[in-house]
């Protein structure tokens, strides 16, 4: 091979991501703490489009590579999504400032892209201990929480300021054991007082126990969290901004435009039969009905 040509392949396989990592799978350090990060983008991004940032939490003794199992979400959803690598046990429970490191990670990446200013958190085991504990402490911040099979959980007062955030839960019926020998609880024992805890103070939210399910992840599980995050970003704001738009069509007088919109808003189905999207176009059609029925009525009488 001449010298040329041999430099030429020395330059490209010096290039090339070595260990089979991807050039998304190359960590980034965030600005406060300097720990490692992994983003996940749209294979084409538009600098005009506000993308959601979505955040999928490692499990104990894990990082962040592969967030969690929602890297193929950037494309799938076409939002933004990061995988923190926190540091071992303690980030569970937000120690070694994992909270912080979380929002400069959201600051970090809103300089590149116009991101909206909440999050969507989602973890399972160790992720989801931290990812309801981030809610709970933040939920200024969050769009939406789905938290599986975790090995503790923040019972003893949940934070009712975080009750209007879609959250879901889930634990296998199998998953009985303990995260670690001192823990309080059994996963699955934990999991349903925190459940009854959070309903108690009107927590919007699905939470299931599936039979034949240890510790592990599972379809039905990953439903769950895809749902909330369509919930979070897409079906409640839609619906909150046909409320919103119909009595101003009315003041402008297109009644026929308002109603045309309402029918529109109240043919739109759920995402499955008794998820947290159910519960959302009940709570809509509940407040669309009336809206028809009054608009039908004027439409009548003007014929």
């Amino acid at each position: 091979m001449n010298r040329p040509l041999l430099l030429l392949v020395v330059a490209i396989a010096l290039l090339m991501p070595r260990g089979g990592i991807r050039a998304d799978d190359e960590p980034k350090k965030d600005s406060l703490t300097n720990r490692d990060y992994f983003l996940y983008t749209p294979s084409k991004t538009d600098p005009a489009k506000t993308y959601w940032l979505v955040v999928g939490v490692h499990g104990a003794k894990g990082n962040g590579k592969g967030a969690g199992g929602l890297a193929n979400w950037a494309d799938k959803h076409d939002c933004i999504v990061v995988g923190p690598s926190f540091p071992h046990d303690g980030y569970q429970g937000l120690a070694f400032q994992s909270d912080e490191q979380l929002i400069a990670i959201a600051k970090d990446v809103g300089k590149t892209y116009k991101l909206h200013p909440k999050l969507f958190v989602a973890g399972f085991s160790g992720g989801s201990q931290y990812a309801h504990r981030f809610m709970l402490k933040h939920p200024q911040l969050v769009v939406g929480c789905a938290a599986h099979s975790g090995g503790t959980w923040e019972t003893g007062g949940v934070n009712p300021a975080a009750k209007a955030i879609p959250f879901v839960m889930s634990c296998g019926e199998k998953d009985t054991g303990k995260s670690f020998p001192e823990a309080t609880y059994g996963r699955l024992e934990w999991a349903k007082l925190f459940e009854a805890e959070a309903q108690k103070a009107g927590f919007f939210m699905d939470s299931k126990f599936f039979p034949n399910v240890g510790h592990s992840q599972c379809k039905e599980a990953s439903a769950m969290t895809e749902e909330c995050f369509v919930v979070a970003t897409d079906m409640i704001p839609y619906f909150q901004g046909v409320l919103d738009e119909v009595p101003k069509l009315e003041k402008r007088r297109k009644k026929p435009e308002a109603l045309a919109l309402a029918k529109e808003a109240r043919a739109r189905e759920p995402l499955s039969e008794d998820g947290l999207s159910a519960k959302v176009v009940t709570r809509a059609r509940e407040k669309l009905d009336p809206i028809i029925a009054r608009l039908e009525k004027a439409q009548q009488r003007a014929k």
